[in-house]
């Protein structure tokens, strides 16, 4: 049985007789055989049926005589998809590309990409399936992700398998769509973009304003002892010198200085430092760093 919707331009029908020609009919949806096609004989006991502008409908294929043909069906059509496989971070819930293949056995997040916008009615589904279209997983209902995106989730088969997708469409007919790449899947972890425990820590990393890290604490301590002190001892030496020039200062000179203050003092040193601290290494950065996530 085959699902034919109105943006296929051309349907071919590939079959493969083990020993003999293939001889087969192909009903049409007002269920009568279909004569308007032109056969192709592709090599031995291999012919090809191609249908232009097939009416929208379900499509049957009988054989003739008894035999076994290996029978595989293509359509021309404008209306395709796109996949990518995404894993979602435990800690955090922040979803990422799969890089490399999906593992085995392993759940997964599947992002489906309409080629063409095109109205869905009802649910849109999905599935892993063979070479030949056989279901290799259950059968998925997946959500809109956008006007021509749709997320599903599974387990990943553990031998190769392909997508397929299929929904119906406002004028009621059938849309399936399957892969033709096949997909290997890993059976050891792939590489992330990303460590789950780093990306934790980024997220729950603060900037420190006026405060240094704890492992170099004392050092920047002793530092700013040091200007302090040295800076009392300066302001200290400097009244001293004053006192002594005004007590050696002729009258003259004191007299000049009747009525008129003198001001001593200094600015108090302040450092003011703005650090991050990095939470694995303790080491002190100099300024702070933007973070963000990922889709």
């Amino acid at each position: 049985m085959l699902h034919v919707d109105h943006t296929v331009a051309q349907l071919s029908v590939r079959v493969r007789g083990l020993s003999s020609t293939p001889a087969i009919k192909i009903i049409n949806p007002e269920g009568i055989e279909h004569a308007d096609m032109k056969v192709v004989r592709a090599g031995n006991f291999v012919q090809v049926y191609n249908i232009k502008e097939p009416p929208p409908g379900v499509w049957k294929i009988t054989r003739v005589i008894k035999d076994e043909y290996d029978v595989s069906v293509t359509g021309h059509t404008t209306l395709d998809f796109t996949y990518q496989f995404l894993e979602t971070v435990t800690n955090t819930g922040n979803v990422f590309p799969v890089h490399g293949q999906p593992l085995a056995g392993e759940n997964t997040t599947i992002l489906i990409s309409l080629t063409q916008s095109v109205q869905v009615a009802g649910l849109a589904k999905m599935s892993f399936v063979d070479r030949n279209g056989l279901l290799m997983s259950d059968v998925m209902s997946m959500t809109k992700n956008g006007p021509r995106r749709f997320i599903g989730h599974g387990v990943v088969p553990v031998k190769s398998f392909s997508v397929m997708i299929w929904f119906t469409d406002n004028f009621g007919h059938v849309v399936v769509r399957q892969s033709s790449a096949m997909i290997a899947p890993s059976v050891s972890k792939p590489a992330k973009y990303y460590d789950d425990d780093i990306y934790e820590k980024l997220m729950s990393f603060k900037p420190l304003k006026a405060t240094v890290a704890s492992k170099s604490l004392s050092s920047n301590k002793t530092l700013l002892t040091t200007v302090i002190v040295t800076s009392v001892l300066l302001i200290i030496a400097t009244a001293l010198m004053v006192v002594i020039r005004k007590r050696n200062l002729p009258p003259t000179s004191k007299k000049s200085l009747e009525g008129k203050k003198i001001m001593l003092g200094s600015k108090k040193p302040s450092i003011t430092c703005i650090v991050s601290l990095d939470p694995e290494s303790g080491s002190v950065f100099g300024s702070e760093q933007e973070r963000g996530s990922i889709f």
